[in-house]
């Protein structure tokens, strides 16, 4: 985990996934029938996204807020931290090694 490399640096690492934010690249693109693309394009994430504007909010959040500036490996979901946010095997301490090796080989 980057958080572990660089702990003590000054330096702090945080996973942000913003959940599906609604944007306007890839709507107008959505292939298949209609009833599908008109579903995929309107309805479905009228429910279920956040708009553009939370979405890139929870970033600048993480950034400039000081109350998480010593916040490092932390998990954050649709702007929520997620205490239980890896799988098991990511939590693995030989494949985090694995990975850590390779990528600062």
């Amino acid at each position: 985990m980057v958080s572990r490399r660089w702990a003590g640096r000054g330096v702090t690492a945080n996973l942000l996934d913003p959940g599906i934010v609604k944007g306007e690249s890839g709507s107008e693109n959505f292939g298949g029938p209609a009833l599908i693309q008109i579903l995929m394009s309107h309805v479905i994430p009228f429910f279920v996204t956040d708009g553009i504007n939370h979405g890139s909010q929870q970033y600048v959040r993480r950034a400039a807020d000081p109350t998480l500036a010593s916040l490092s490996g932390t998990y954050f979901v649709s702007g929520k931290e997620k205490k239980q946010g890896s799988s098991p095997l990511s939590l693995d301490p030989a494949v985090q090694k694995r990975i850590d090796d390779a990528a600062w080989a």
